[in-house]
């Protein structure tokens, strides 16, 4: 069962891998973002193909100010946030 979920972290269109790594160059390096973190260097590559301990997925959208946001990190836990619909001009005048 384990592996069926990391099959849809994986297959879900985002690459957890890629967001890792964006997340450790806004740091400046996989090595600052596992100290950060608390964790080993090689935890952080660990979680490149076994997925992104959920408690840790808040921690990296606010170390990098959430350029790196959470349901990039977990889309199988996560959902996007939500867009507001436009609002016309007529439907904002009272």
């Amino acid at each position: 069962m384990l592996t069926s979920g990391l099959n849809a972290v994986f297959n879900s269109g985002v690459n957890t891998s890629s967001s890792l790594d964006r997340a450790a160059d806004i740091v400046g390096s996989q090595a600052a973002l596992a100290k950060a973190l608390g964790v080993t260097p090689m935890a952080i590559s660990h979680w490149k193909s076994r997925g992104v301990p959920v408690p840790r997925c808040k921690a990296i959208e606010e170390l990098t100010h959430g350029a790196v946001q959470r349901h990039e990190l977990r889309p199988d836990i996560f959902d996007p946030p939500a867009t507001a619909a436009p609002v016309s001009v007529e439907e904002g005048v009272a």
